[in-house]
């Protein structure tokens, strides 16, 4: 199962870390620009950045895509907490970004896009 993990270390507490975390498959119905290509390429930023000023981080940050995810037990989601199971303990937050808000999507937020 491809799954691409990476990590940008901390300076104070290396061992403890925020998982940063997206998908790359796309259901048959959705096209791959908006699920989820636009919400990996903010991860991809996100990581840029952090990189950039990794000397400032106290915690690492994990990076991690994986595909499958609306497949239930096959997922790469799925898979990475079977086999990193045992990082859970100094994981100490998660954000999955998965699609940036975007006008005519219905459940975003309400303002002048709408």
């Amino acid at each position: 199962m491809p799954l691409l993990v990476t990590e940008i270390k901390g300076g104070k507490e290396p061992n403890r870390f925020v998982l940063v975390n997206g998908h790359v498959d796309t259901p048959p119905y959705c096209m791959g620009a908006t699920d989820n290509i636009s919400g990996d390429t903010a991860i991809l930023e996100v990581a840029r950045i952090l990189n950039k000023h990794k000397d400032k981080l106290r915690r690492s940050v994990r990076i991690a895509y994986w595909t499958g995810h609306e497949i239930g037990k096959y997922a790469g989601s799925t898979y990475y907490n079977d086999a990193f199971w045992h990082d859970s303990a100094t994981m100490r937050g998660e954000l999955q970004h998965r699609l940036p808000w975007m006008p005519g999507r219905d459940d975003g937020p309400r303002g002048p896009l709408q």
